[in-house]
C-alpha cells in the first residue's frame, strides 16, 4: 500500500511535517519512493502562467536526460485528454523540478 501525505499551508505560514517544511499547498514528495523510469505513467503539474491551464496532467515518461547529480529532465508525452485541454499542439513536455512530477 502506498500512502501520500499532503500538507496544506496558508500564505506566510510554514507547517512542519516530519522532516519536511511546507511553504505552499504543494503535496510533499516522499524521497523514499521508487525512481521514475522510462515508460512509467506519471502526472505533472503545469502552471497557468505559462500553459494557460493549471493543474495535474497525466502522461508517460518517454526520455530521461541527466541534468546534474541529483536532477534530470523527464520528457513526458501527455495523454490525449491532457493534449486536448492544453491545445496548441502540445504533446511532449520536459519537467526538471521534482515537485512537479509524480509517479502513478
Amino acid at each position: 500500500m502506498i500512502c501520500r501525505l499532503t500538507v496544506l499551508c496558508s500564505l506566510n505560514q510554514a507547517v512542519v511535517a516530519g522532516s519536511a517544511t511546507c511553504f505552499s499547498s504543494w503535496p510533499l514528495i516522499n524521497p523514499m519512493t521508487e525512481p521514475i523510469r522510462i515508460g512509467d505513467q506519471v502526472r505533472i503539474f503545469l502552471d497557468s502562467r505559462l500553459w494557460g491551464s493549471e493543474g495535474w496532467f497525466e502522461g508517460i515518461v518517454v526520455r530521461i536526460e541527466p541534468y546534474s547529480a541529483h536532477r534530470s529532465f523527464y520528457w513526458v508525452e501527455l495523454d490525449a485528454e491532457a493534449q486536448a485541454i492544453l491545445g496548441r499542439g502540445v504533446k511532449l513536455i520536459s519537467v526538471l523540478n521534482p515537485k512537479n512530477i509524480e509517479k502513478l
